[in-house]
């Protein structure tokens, strides 16, 4: 897949914004399922972190999804 393809790491973090709603998860929730806090789902979902493929991995495991949603190449 092309960088296009995958969106930036902004694209990622709503994808994961929009999985976890879709799944009727809050924040606080989400971030203790996967083992992360809760700065550290928000700073995921605002773009401000990349998603790394082992958190890619956890939220998939949670939210029933594929991990390769949330990983975007790194520069």
């Amino acid at each position: 897949m092309s960088t296009a393809e995958f969106g930036t790491q902004q694209d990622a973090g709503r994808r994961l914004r929009a999985d976890r709603e879709a799944a009727g998860i809050d924040p606080s929730t989400f971030a203790e399922l996967i083992g992360r806090s809760r700065s550290h789902i928000r700073s995921l979902e605002n773009g401000n972190r990349r998603i790394t493929e082992h958190v890619a991995e956890l939220a998939a495991a949670v939210l029933d999804t594929d991990p390769d949603r949330y990983i975007t190449p790194r520069r």
